[in-house]
């Protein structure tokens, strides 16, 4: 099995592409901050220079410019589901494996009233998941945009809560062949800038691919 693995990642090397998934729910497959990240690349000439592809099953809609729009951001799913009924690895068979994985997922999940601790545990099942598919691969989790819904008054609480733990969650797990890195999407992040609550606006696209970007390219 060992053998199996170093080969995919063996021939995932000569293909000489960086293949970049976008895991999530609908913040990450709605909207437009994969085009705004794709372009930031693509302007500063990393996109060719690393030969960036991006990965995965689903296509994100017209932003107004052609980009590389594949990601896994499925609607309204919740990452215990997801990690439950083994999505990640079925979605994997159908791609080239990622190279790197910029996750943000947990929204739904903290609106359902589902705890931190399930939320980190369905994690740790999708980071084992991404790693039998590449054994290299770099694992960029965020922690998770604020909520401010009427449906849910303590949920930004359990955004914090959440967030406050996946440090410590993501340094027990991180690899020096396959590294984890946290990407503080929360701070900064102006309330306004969400649809209903939850999704990024157009200015929260914008706020949201910056801070992707700048957690990526030193590892690009």
């Amino acid at each position: 099995m060992r053998f199996q693995l170093l080969l995919i990642s063996w021939l995932a090397a000569i293909s000489n592409a960086l293949n970049i998934m976008s895991l999530g729910d609908s913040i990450v497959g709605s909207g437009c901050w994969q085009a705004i990240l794709w372009q930031r690349l693509n302007s500063t000439g990393l996109l060719q220079s690393k030969k960036i592809e991006f990965v995965g099953t689903l296509h994100s809609k017209q932003c107004g410019f052609a980009f590389d729009g594949d990601n896994e951001g499925h609607s309204d799913q919740l990452v215990t589901k997801v990690a439950e009924q083994n999505k990640v690895s079925e979605w994997l068979v159908s791609v080239e494996s990622p190279d790197m994985v910029l996750m943000h997922f947990g929204t739904y999940d903290l609106l359902a009233q589902v705890s931190p601790k399930r939320i980190l545990e369905a994690y740790t099942t999708i980071v084992e998941q991404l790693r039998k598919s590449n054994i290299y691969v770099k694992i960029f989790v965020a922690q998770i945009l604020p909520i401010h819904s009427d449906a849910c008054w303590n949920c930004n609480i359990k955004v914090k809560r959440l967030n406050d733990q996946i440090p410590s969650w993501a340094s027990r797990l991180s690899k020096g062949d396959s590294p984890i890195y946290v990407v503080d999407q929360y701070d900064g992040y102006p309330n306004r800038n969400t649809i209903g609550g939850i999704l990024p606006d157009e200015l929260g696209d914008e706020l949201f691919a910056r801070k992707w970007y700048h957690a990526i390219v030193p590892h690009l």
